[in-house]
């Protein structure tokens, strides 16, 4: 590279060529190499200092050249007056520029600050973007935050699933809820209706029998006949000719109310009978009136619940068995809980098979406690009277009416 032209005197020249001096020509490889080292040290200080000699002398030549080339910013005098003019130069030097001389050399880009983000990789796939349109989304490198996003994204999607199920676990327990609600309704309230509306059609068919006997009711009271004194006629037995599921009777119960009259029916079946709101009959069991034990059954509740308040009976309270021709009354006398599978207390004798029977008996079996089958609720009376509809009516149930 040739050295710059001096501008300025000879020294400056001098000191420029001794900086730009290029390097002499290696030796040949015949030539003698120095030897001593210590000599080659001492050229080179000596040429350093011959330098720094020269570099001083010209100090002054540089600093001309560089206010020339670099003139000092024009800067509004400070002060009260804009018009005041500078004051005049001085023999001394030009001061040094506030900007640094221009160097030769490209200067060196500065290196980029570590990014705290991942490099972006772009989608070779992707075709540019038009202009105006909204720039790609960021997609992150390999290797970076790009899984914890497929973490993120798969707990995302566990949480889904989990939510998806339980929602469905909960619509099903709400439907089933629903459903219980609905069967409840339906066990409690409209078994009920069904079974009153079909008790109150066999006691209308039963009273329409040709040998059912309805007393007027401004007939006198019939007597009481005593069963010890006078047992009831043979035809009184309704039962002479029992046939399943026929009706023969209805039950009168005054504690229970004036309306009380549900029908009798001939077994003890609980889908054919029983949840037909109806009072079964034990088929094995004696007929009304007659010596030993009269034992029905029917709902406490549920289905017209026709026991319903069986335990409400006291002793003494009335019991009305009422057949084509004849009242029979019993009177309340015992109650007792058992098991289901108790069937001691239907015997001709209650409690004791091996007795022989000397007493007219109704027994009166229901569920207990209530809407429950775990246990039997019983109650006990025995035949006071009895009444023939053609003597008149019975006085206690024209006086409770």
């Amino acid at each position: 590279m040739r050295p710059p032209a001096a501008p300025h005197g000879d020294a400056l020249a001098e000191t420029r060529a001794a900086l730009w001096r290029p390097a002499e020509a290696p030796p040949a490889d015949d030539a003698v190499q120095p030897t001593s080292p210590v000599l080659s040290r001492a050229a080179l200080r000596a040429q350093a200092a011959q330098a720094a000699q020269a570099a001083q002398a010209a100090a002054p030549v540089w600093r001309q050249t560089a206010a020339a080339e670099f003139p000092p910013p024009a800067f509004p005098p400070a002060g009260p007056s804009p018009a005041a003019s500078p004051s005049p130069p001085t023999s001394q030097d030009p001061p040094l520029s506030p900007f640094p001389p221009a160097s030769p050399f490209p200067a060196a880009s500065p290196s980029p600050a570590a990014s705290p983000f991942p490099p972006v990789t772009p989608d070779p796939a992707a075709s540019p973007s038009p202009p105006g349109s909204v720039p790609p989304t960021w997609r992150p490198a390999p290797g970076g935050s790009a899984a914890l996003t497929r973490r993120e994204r798969s707990r995302r999607r566990r949480r889904s699933v989990a939510l998806g199920v339980v929602g469905v676990v909960g619509e099903l327990m709400i439907t089933l809820g629903v459903l219980l609600g609905l069967y409840v309704v339906w066990e409690l309230v409209w078994t009920d209706v069904e079974a009153h509306r079909e008790a109150r059609e066999v006691v209308r068919l039963i009273q329409a029998q040709p040998n059912w006997i309805e007393p007027e009711p401004d007939s006198p009271y019939a007597p009481r006949h005593d069963p010890l004194v006078t047992p009831p006629p043979v035809d009184a037995d309704p039962l002479a000719t029992p046939s399943f599921g026929g009706a023969w009777g209805t039950l009168h119960v005054p504690r229970w109310g004036a309306d009380y009259n549900v029908p009798i029916v001939e077994g003890t079946d609980r889908v054919k009978i029983l949840n037909k709101g109806l009072i079964g009959h034990y088929e094995v069991t004696q007929s009304p009136g007659r010596v030993g034990n009269f034992a029905t059954s029917a709902h406490r509740t549920t289905y017209g619940k026709p026991y319903n308040l069986a335990a409400e009976l006291e002793d003494g309270d009335s019991l009305i068995v009422e057949t084509a021709q004849y009242y029979f009354v019993y009177k309340v006398y015992g109650r007792e809980i058992v098991y289901p599978n108790a069937i001691r207390v239907i015997w001709p004798v209650p409690n004791d098979r091996d007795a022989t029977p000397t007493k007219r008996l109704i027994t009166l079996t229901t569920c207990h406690p209530m809407y429950s089958a775990a246990q039997r609720y019983i109650v006990w009376g025995e035949l006071e009277y009895w009444v023939d509809k053609t003597e008149g009516q019975l006085e206690e149930l024209a006086t409770q009416g």
